[in-house]
C-alpha cells in the first residue's frame, strides 16, 4: 500500500517505526482499494458505530479539515516494512491497528463534500530490532490491544472543558 505525506522531511523515526504526517487523500485511496483485503484486519475493533462521534469527524472533514489534525488522535499502521521516498510512504504486509473509525469516516464521505485536502497523525510500527519475528508479531498484536482499550470519555468528565469553567479559571486566576 502507499500514503501520500505532507512533507518529505516531516517524519520523526524511532528504532524501526516512524510518526508522519499522511495526506487525507491517500488514505481515501487506500480505502477504496483495500477496505475488503485486510486494511483493517488487526483493527480488533474494526468500525464502531457511534453518531456523536462519527457526527463530530464528519463535521471536521467538512467544514474545518484544516483543524482536523489537531482534533483527531490519528491512525496507527502496524507493518512488515516500509519506506519513505520523497512524499511516498510505501507500507509492506500492513493493517491498521487503531483509527479504523476515523478511516472509516474519511473513506465513505462522498466527494463532493470534501473541500479541501487535510493532514493526519500516522504512526507506522514495524517492531523493534533485534527480535524475533514471533516476538515481532507478539508486540504488534499488543499494541492493537492496548491502542483499542483506552476508557470511553463521559459526557460528565467534559464539564471542565466548558467554556464557562475556562471563563471562571481565568476570573480566579487574575
Amino acid at each position: 500500500g502507499e500514503l501520500l505525506l505532507d512533507r518529505s522531511t516531516n517524519s520523526c523515526e524511532y528504532e524501526n517505526s516512524c510518526v508522519v504526517n499522511v495526506k487525507a487523500s491517500s488514505l481515501r485511496t487506500l480505502y477504496a482499494s483495500s477496505i475488503h483485503r485486510g486494511l483493517l484486519a488487526q483493527n480488533l475493533r474494526f468500525y464502531v458505530a457511534n453518531k456523536e462521534v462519527d457526527e463530530a469527524i464528519k463535521e471536521t472533514i467538512t467544514k474545518t479539515p484544516e483543524l482536523f489534525w489537531y482534533m483527531n488522535n490519528g491512525i496507527t499502521i502496524a507493518c512488515e516494512s516500509f519506506i519513505i521516498d520523497g512524499l511516498s510512504l510505501k507500507l509492506t504486509n500492513f493493517s491498521i491497528v487503531n483509527g479504523g473509525q476515523t478511516t472509516h469516516n474519511i473513506g465513505v464521505i462522498p466527494d463532493d463534500q470534501i473541500v479541501r485536502d487535510f493532514s493526519i497523525c500516522c504512526k507506522i510500527i514495524c517492531g523493534r530490532s533485534g527480535i524475533s519475528k514471533e516476538e515481532q508479531e507478539d508486540l504488534l498484536a499488543n499494541v492493537a490491544i492496548s491502542s483499542n482499550s483506552q476508557k470511553p470519555i463521559r459526557k460528565q468528565d467534559l464539564i471542565a472543558n466548558r467554556e464557562e469553567q475556562r471563563m471562571m479559571k481565568r476570573s480566579l486566576a487574575a
